[in-house]
């Protein structure tokens, strides 16, 4: 019935985006791979990583239906150079199964929700419950989008904060559509990916 056919698409979907994991040891001790979670049209995924590789805000952005990264090179001095996997991953419940492939060699969670939908942010439960069962990374971001539609809040700015502190999260608010907050984001996500690198080539 059904789950036959969620299985099925599944292993499709699984099929048709998978890229297999290097060993650790084969990864570049400065290749950094960040992962976005969250539920589908809060723009704190596909939208973000566009942003943070430059590219201008478009509405019309499309649903994510597989798991596709994009790379930013960041200059670091010295002759060095990070290098930023951004992953970004399906948000839908009927494939919320699909994203535990993609879920390895992880240096950074990005859990992303919209101020202006109490769903999205109660969701991140579940999403930073994925990232600790499954013993992803220690560098977690909570990123809230569309600050630009503050007469729409659902979610206050000291809530999230108080979440984010008890979980101990980065917390950043910004809009994906008016680049507002986006550059602080960014510009600490760069730092403290740096401060991991360092510790790696001591």
């Amino acid at each position: 019935g059904n789950k036959n056919n969620k299985g099925k698409e599944i292993e499709k979907e699984k099929e048709k985006t998978d890229i297999k994991q290097p060993k650790d040891d084969d990864i570049p001790k400065n290749k950094f791979k960040i992962i976005f979670l969250g539920d589908s049209g809060v723009g704190a995924k596909t939208t973000l990583i566009r942003r943070i590789i430059g590219e201008e805000f478009n509405e019309r952005v499309d649903a994510t239906f597989s798991s596709n990264f994009a790379r930013k090179n960041v200059d670091i001095g010295n002759n060095e150079e990070l290098i930023l996997e951004l992953w970004d991953t399906i948000g839908s419940e009927t494939f919320r199964e699909v994203n535990k492939f993609f879920l390895k060699n992880i240096d950074c969670v990005v859990l992303g929700y919209a101020i202006t939908s109490r769903k999205s942010f109660d969701a991140i439960k579940y999403w930073y419950q994925t990232t600790k069962d499954l013993n992803l990374c220690n560098l977690i971001y909570l990123v809230g989008n569309k600050i630009d539609l503050y007469d729409s809040r659902e979610v206050s700015k000291e809530e999230a904060i108080q979440y984010a502190e008890s979980l101990n999260l980065r917390y950043f608010e910004l809009s994906c559509k008016t680049d507002e907050g986006i550059n602080g984001f960014y510009n600490d996500l760069v730092n403290h990916i740096k401060e991991l690198y360092i510790a790696k080539t001591k």
